[in-house]
């Protein structure tokens, strides 16, 4: 929810700042909380890529716009999430994502789920649910020389960490900092050119 409040923020001098369009006025705030996941996605995929999206709230949502268009034509966005609701957004703003309904905490359901579908290990997974004990699903799902990036308060480190060795996997493994060179300015592009995510965003038709 958003409140109008008054008061005073404190800001260092290395910290980016991104002035809110007006024509963008009602989603900016949501939109600045997850953008950094549009710009990994453009900037972690090839054309042709797999892209794996756990989770399909705001983050996946736009998330799995980014990576329709990064991964271009030949390329498949998988998103998984355990709401038929949230998935049904996806459908409808990224018609060609191959949507799973399933619960990424069990992870071998998950990946059973993908490859039953004829899906290949991801390239890029981009873990983005608020559930924890996700870490095993990701790594499980993602290809040996894949990369699994973490835009998740829930992720547990140690468990993704040490989780890769019974696995046998060499999968990259990254966390989100939340800060991108271009300041949310590929996210606001997005909101521009795809009406479904726009309207998500703000919350309202």
């Amino acid at each position: 929810p958003e409140v109008p409040v008054r008061g005073r923020a404190v800001v260092t001098g290395l910290m980016p700042v991104l002035r809110v369009p007006d024509d963008l006025a009602d989603c900016a705030l949501t939109a600045a909380d997850v953008y950094p996941v549009a710009s990994y996605a453009y900037e972690r995929t090839r054309p042709g890529d797999h892209v794996v999206v756990l989770g399909a709230g705001m983050a996946g949502l736009l998330a799995a716009v980014a990576a329709r268009e990064a991964v271009g034509a030949d390329g498949v966005v998988t998103v998984a999430d355990v709401s038929g609701e949230a998935l049904a957004r996806i459908a409808a703003a990224v018609p060609d994502a191959v949507t799973v309904e399933c619960d990424a905490r069990d992870a071998v359901a998950t990946a059973s789920a993908l490859r039953d579908r004829g899906l290949r290990r991801a390239d890029l997974t981009l873990a983005c649910t608020s559930a924890r004990g996700c870490e095993g699903t990701a790594l499980l799902v993602t290809a040996s020389t894949g990369t699994v990036l973490f835009f998740s308060t829930a992720t547990s480190f140690a468990a993704a960490a040490l989780g890769s060795d019974p696995l046998g996997t060499a999968a990259r493994l990254e966390l989100s900092n939340g800060v991108t060179p271009d300041h949310g300015e590929r996210t606001l592009d997005l909101l521009r050119r795809h009406p479904l995510l726009r309207t998500a965003f703000s919350g309202h038709p």
